[in-house]
């Protein structure tokens, strides 16, 4: 307890509440005015003075040296973050299941130079009481730690250009936001799994790009790839004579993945944008084909014929389907929401009109038995996760149409209800001996 509430007067300290303030500012103002090298080392300076403080609040139930400790993890796990892409593509799974989106995070071993901040935050750390932790010290862990989670707002990023070189990929990255604009150019040396800006990128890739695009394979000329303003890629095996679709979106897909983005993101914008061939050449003759695809990142086809989407820093692809897995199980409630909102109505009015039954039975037939009213209970409150199924089913990807969940969910609470009205006023014969 006493590590706690020496992280709550750190947390109180004026130092700290300013550096707090620094941090909201630059992320919110000061990046959308002047993006500059100053402005993104000035996040980190303010970040690392007051996060080992919450880490150590977080950490003090566990250890008495969560303070050591927090000043440990935070050193270790910022050097990861800017030295590694492995630390980079772990620290974003980590954040994307409470954020919603992948934060973006530059491969920069320059930005250490904000690791020196944590000298006076260890002496702040380690100064006698003297403040004592307080109502104001409490506001203050509250604002800290929204401050660390919800720095910079959701990013609106879309892959507008991409190339591919020497096996490696080149992708022009457009943040589109209502305050700013700001292209950069990013590499891919791992197929398109992780990526780090560059400023060494080819000189095509600033130009633009016409549609409808078409790109042929060098050594078969016949068989070419076109992107035409449609979600899809089309191809053809006759030089452009005759185009067939090779990817397209799954059907009844479109629609989950509007829902799952939320109605507080913009529209989903997928293009696709460009797209163009990598080698080496597959046993087939064939390239790699990399296509952008707007805030959906890139689409990859590599030459045997296997398609794979990758995202770009916040552009990132939506899945087609919720992926079975504990992130999966309980995020479903939380995507469904309105569904699940629906549903729990339902069993509610099931339950009024079950428990209706037996009212009217106990008047006409003769007083219910209490296996009849928990039989009858239990079928009402059944009703929920029976009509929720359907909307599972569907974004799980089983059920492709969101009107036929919508369709089978109240034949599931009817159906129930009835079930339920009919147990309630069936009385078995009595035995004759």
């Amino acid at each position: 307890m006493r590590t706690f509430d020496r992280a709550l007067r750190c947390l109180k300290h004026p130092a700290t509440i300013a550096s707090i303030a620094l941090l909201v500012v630059n992320d919110h103002v000061l990046k959308a005015l002047a993006p500059s090298w100053v402005t993104g080392k000035l996040s980190d300076f303010a970040g690392l003075f007051f996060f080992p403080f919450l880490l150590a609040a977080a950490l003090s139930p566990i250890t008495r040296r969560a303070g050591a400790l927090a000043f440990a993890i935070a050193a270790a796990w910022f050097t990861l973050v800017k030295t590694s892409a492995w630390g980079i593509a772990l620290t974003q799974n980590m954040l994307y299941p409470i954020l919603g989106y992948r934060v973006p995070i530059a491969l920069d071993p320059t930005d250490l130079i904000a690791l020196v901040v944590l000298l006076p935050a260890w002496r702040l750390w380690n100064q006698p009481a003297t403040l004592k932790p307080d109502a104001r010290a409490w506001l203050m862990l509250s604002v800290a730690s929204l401050a660390a989670l919800a720095t910079s707002p959701a990013p609106y990023d879309r892959v507008e250009r991409v190339m591919g070189e020497n096996q490696v990929i080149y992708a022009r990255l457009v943040h589109d936001s209502i305050s700013y604009k700001q292209t950069r150019t990013v590499l891919s040396q791992d197929g398109g799994r992780t990526w780090q800006e560059t400023r060494n990128a080819p000189s095509t890739l600033a130009e633009n790009v016409t549609l409808p695009r078409i790109v042929c394979e060098s050594t078969q000329p016949n068989t070419c790839y076109r992107i035409a303003q449609k979600e899809q890629v089309e191809e053809s095996r006759d030089g452009g004579k005759t185009w067939r679709v090779a990817w397209s979106i799954p059907f009844g897909r479109r629609e989950y993945m509007e829902r799952v983005r939320g109605g507080g993101f913009r529209a989903i914008d997928m293009g696709p944008y460009d797209l163009a061939l990598m080698g080496p050449l597959g046993t087939n003759g064939l390239s790699t084909l990399i296509v952008a695809m707007g805030d959906q990142g890139i689409l990859v086809r590599t030459p045997e014929g296997v398609w794979e989407r990758y995202g770009v820093w916040a552009a990132t692809p939506i899945p087609f389907a919720a992926q079975l897995g504990l992130f999966s199980i309980i995020e479903l409630p939380l995507r469904l929401s309105g569904e699940m909102t629906m549903c729990m109505i339902a069993g509610v009015f099931a339950l009024f009109f079950v428990l209706l039954t037996l009212s009217l039975a106990n008047r006409f037939i003769g007083r219910a038995s209490a296996g009849v009213t928990l039989r009858s209970i239990a079928f009402a409150f059944a009703v929920v996760p029976a009509a929720f199924t359907p909307f599972a089913l569907w974004a799980l990807g089983v059920i492709a149409e969101y009107n036929l969940a919508l369709l089978c969910a109240p034949f599931i609470v009817v159906g129930l209800t009835v079930l339920g009205i009919v147990q309630a006023l069936w009385r078995p014969r009595a035995r004759i001996n």
